[in-house]
């Protein structure tokens, strides 16, 4: 399969702005994570959304402490099944509640592998 040709930018466009607009033109660009005016002004013409780039920071922690919360309520859960065995063998828990939590856990399991693998797809589009 070939690669798609990368394109120099060649051509040049010059426009007038005061210098007003063009101060606002420059923070706009910055705040959005562009650090190519030329960059900026396509990405606006294709009508591609912007976004504050400011917030990218907030977001990921954001993404990280849900892992980590995710992360140490799994070990807890394992905490849990470690004594809920105990108290099987020592014969001070039924059958029956051993299984009933068994099939919780391998719900939560699941549902935490679903929420691992799409932090991690949102993490590194």
């Amino acid at each position: 399969m070939k690669k798609a040709a990368i394109q120099l930018s060649t051509e040049r466009l010059e426009i007038r702005l005061t210098p007003a607009e063009k101060k606002f033109l420059k923070l706009k660009a910055r705040k959005s994570g562009f650090t190519s005016m030329a960059d900026f002004i396509v990405s606006l013409a294709e009508e591609k959304p912007l976004h504050d780039s400011r917030y990218d920071k907030l977001f990921f922690e954001s993404l990280d402490n849900i892992a980590f919360v995710l992360h140490k309520t799994g070990v807890n859960i394992n905490q849990a099944t470690h004594v809920l065995n105990i108290q099987k063998l020592q014969g001070s828990v039924s059958n029956e509640t051993v299984t009933g939590f068994m099939a919780l856990l391998s719900d939560f399991n699941k549902k935490q592998e679903d929420l691992f693998y799409i932090l991690n797809k949102i993490r590194f589009q």
